[in-house]
Formats: structure tokens, sequence, C-alpha cells
């Protein structure tokens, strides 16, 4: 089974090395582009992550799936 909180672990480290590691060569409004792209990246890693999970949840029949319809 995946690790949830490995994943959210990854996850956060990502963030954390984004912030960490502004390129100088950069002016101000290409390093926040470039953040944002990374932060992108990272919130999609994550999305997969935890579809993989939640699809490990119900095969194991541990959750069940809820179709909701908004309007």
């Amino acid at each position: 089974m995946h690790c949830y909180l490995h994943t959210l672990m990854d996850f956060y480290s990502l963030i954390y090395a984004v912030c960490q590691q502004a390129d100088e060569s950069l002016n101000f409004e290409e390093q926040i582009l470039e953040a944002a792209k990374s932060i992108a990246t990272a919130t999609a890693a994550l999305v997969k992550a935890a579809s993989v999970a939640q699809r490990e949840l119900v095969e194991q029949g541990k959750v069940s799936i809820v179709c909701t319809r908004f309007v």
C-alpha cells in the first residue's frame, strides 16, 4: 500500500525546496513564475499519488466509492 504520510512529506519537501532555492539570476517576476511552476508540478504529483492510494483502499474494501453530483 502507498504510504500517505511519505507522499505528504515528499510534497512538503518539494515545496520547501522551492522556497529555499531561489535563482538569484532571475528577476523577481521570473522567480515567482518558476516557484509557481514547481508548486504546480508538486501538486500534480500529490494528486496522482492520492488517486493511486484511494484506488488501493477501494480495492481492499476499506472505503467505498460514493458518487456525488454537484449542481
